[in-house]
């Protein structure tokens, strides 16, 4: 499971809270991609059994987490995507179901999981000027 974060939401800080505290399942695979720069936090991941990196939000590709966060990936063995998506069927905020581990779950049992949206952040200035070309929410660059 991959699961990408940014610095800059608070959506991603409420996932952030919820995996350091689960901590890393075992016998999967996985790695926190932390958009923005947070030693600390990547320190706390890398505590709970997680692989983390931190990325420059602005520095990627059209093709790379460009559309939001949190954002989960989930791959089989030899990189299929088979899940790329949101945490739930609605905003994640303080106490609210993530369900990352029911959507693992589903596709280890050969279901095909529920498909969810991702509620949250812009994760790129590119983006952000697409979704918010007035500055109504997002009024400086991503960190």
């Amino acid at each position: 499971m991959t699961h990408v974060l940014s610095v800059d939401c608070k959506c991603s800080e409420t996932v952030a809270k919820y995996l350091i505290e689960r901590k890393a399942q075992i016998g999967t695979s996985e790695t926190i991609i932390l958009l923005g720069k947070s030693p600390e936090l990547i320190k706390k991941f890398l505590a709970s059994g997680f692989m983390a990196e931190e990325r420059d939000p602005n520095l990627l590709k059209d093709d790379e987490f460009s559309v939001g966060v949190p954002f989960l990936i989930i791959t089989k063995p030899g990189s299929d995507i088979v899940y790329a998506g949101g945490y739930g069927d609605r905003k994640i905020i303080q106490g609210s179901p993530i369900q990352d581990l029911a959507i693992f779950a589903s596709l280890q049992g050969g279901r095909a999981p529920a498909s969810f949206p991702i509620f949250g952040c812009a994760a790129s200035s590119r983006f952000q000027k697409l979704i918010d070309p007035f500055k109504t929410k997002y009024a400086g660059d991503v960190k």
